[in-house]
């Protein structure tokens, strides 16, 4: 085993940055845009908008990530970035 990787160690470095490339990618894709507002849930769901309205106790806005409308209703806090 030993010998198969000294005699390829270009297919050990590539499989090492490959990983590594894969690592960073995720990171940065799981990264929320920041915003003007962090709106976050009882539950600890932390989410960023521009813009929120509040009506009859629930908090609607406009995610920036994927711009999904969201409706929270309960105990939310928004804080100004």
């Amino acid at each position: 085993m030993i010998t198969f990787f000294s005699k390829n160690k270009k297919l050990l470095y590539g499989i090492i940055l490959i990983f590594i490339l894969f690592k960073v990618g995720t990171y940065v894709v799981a990264i929320e845009p920041t915003g003007v507002y962090e709106i976050t849930t009882s539950s600890g769901v932390v989410y960023t908008t521009n813009k929120f309205e509040v009506k009859d106790g629930c908090v609607y806005f406009e995610r920036i990530k994927d711009g999904d409308q969201i409706i929270i209703c309960g105990g939310a806090t928004i804080v100004k970035n």
